[in-house]
């Protein structure tokens, strides 16, 4: 019998479950047996640690990340070869103040106070203060990550005061999925890597095809239908929905980062569907919202629509509702969003953000 202990809920999104990082749960992945823990931050900054130094492709993932977040500066980004990482290095004033792991240059005589190296404070279940931000800066801390599960609970003003570079397991998590391995050597450590943070609930699948989203439309439909004799694919059907809406869920979170203006928005995520003058089904809708004080005043939304004619489109939503009165919509069909069948989640996350600037979203 599992132990169940009150956690934390996290302010960031409100619906999202209660950290516990004192809960011991199934640990079925190599890396996860390896550690022994999925919670300890210290053991999976040594994994994290490892896996740069031992493995060409995680290495060049990181490093590439790092420079999309500008973190390094792309003219000092030359060999992947070049960069080590030390783990739990001291800041350069003090040797009480420890960060999880140092990112640096080899052939630096020393990494700490040289400015193009990374201090990176990993949080996974505890929360990232602004006080711990702020002596890791005035010990002498130059460049510095914060690389959290959720967004920092802290002003996005004070991050920029700061010069705080944020980074999320998701992104990580993204970054080495969409790699090209080098050898089988890089594929395993990497891939393991994928399923220790799937497994620890750091980070989540977000691959999806079409036929991912068709099979999430048959199950809708299958759902709402009084006549169906049953639902098939079952795992696989649900597992579906459940990326689909995860990946929803994401995009609130990127937005809010890249749109402070809705980040203390309050949020609905969930079903419904759309009938015509006489009760019949046209559309199934997975839609996630953000108002601020009535629903049906202002909100700016996004959601996927599955038609109730399996061989029509499915659409992907944006719109912004103002007054109570839909003031701005963007529609697209899937089929025009994928490549070879499959889609990048980013596409998705690129036209939420783009549309909300756009339009300036104020809810």
């Amino acid at each position: 019998m599992r132990a169940i202990n009150k956690g934390r809920r996290n302010t960031n999104y409100p619906n999202a479950p209660e950290e516990q990082p004192n809960t011991h749960r199934d640990v079925d992945s190599f890396f996860g047996l390896l550690t022994g823990t999925l919670h300890l931050e210290n053991r999976i900054s040594r994994l994290f640690h490892a896996c740069f130094v031992y493995s060409h492709s995680f290495r060049k993932a990181i490093l590439e990340l790092l420079v999309q977040k500008k973190a390094i500066n792309k003219k000092a980004f030359d060999k992947e070869t070049d960069w080590d990482c030390i783990y739990q290095p001291q800041t350069p004033k003090t040797p009480r103040l420890k960060p999880d792991l140092l990112i640096s240059r080899r052939n630096v005589y020393t990494p700490k106070t040289d400015t193009s190296s990374i201090f990176i404070e990993s949080k996974i279940h505890a929360i990232l203060t602004e006080r711990q931000l702020r002596n890791y800066r005035v010990n002498g801390v130059r460049n510095l990550v914060a690389l959290t599960k959720f967004l920092p609970n802290i002003p996005a003003k004070n991050i920029a005061k700061l010069h705080i570079y944020l980074l999320r397991w998701q992104d990580i998590h993204s970054a080495l999925t969409n790699l090209a391995y080098k050898t089988q050597h890089d594929r395993f450590i990497c891939k393991h890597f994928i399923r220790f943070l799937e497994e620890a609930e750091m980070a989540y699948d977000q691959a999806l095809s079409l036929t991912d989203f068709t099979e999430i439309g048959a199950l809708l439909r299958a759902f709402a239908s009084p006549f169906s004799r049953g639902i098939g694919r079952l795992d696989y059907r649900f597992d579906c929905l459940s990326r689909c809406s995860s990946l929803l869920t994401e995009i609130a979170l990127e937005l809010a980062n890249h749109y402070p203006k809705l980040k203390d928005a309050r949020k609905w995520a969930g079903y419904y569907n759309i009938s015509d003058d006489n009760g019949n089904i046209e559309f199934h809708v997975l839609q996630y919202s953000l108002y601020k004080k009535k629903y049906n005043s202002n909100r700016f939304c996004w959601s996927f629509s599955f038609p109730q004619d399996s061989g029509a489109s499915i659409e992907w939503n944006i719109f912004y509702i103002k007054n109570g009165i839909p003031a701005r919509a963007k529609d697209s069909n899937l089929d025009g969003i994928a490549k070879k069948g499959k889609i990048d989640p980013s596409t998705f996350m690129k036209g939420v953000i783009s549309s909300a600037q756009k339009w300036r979203v104020s809810v």
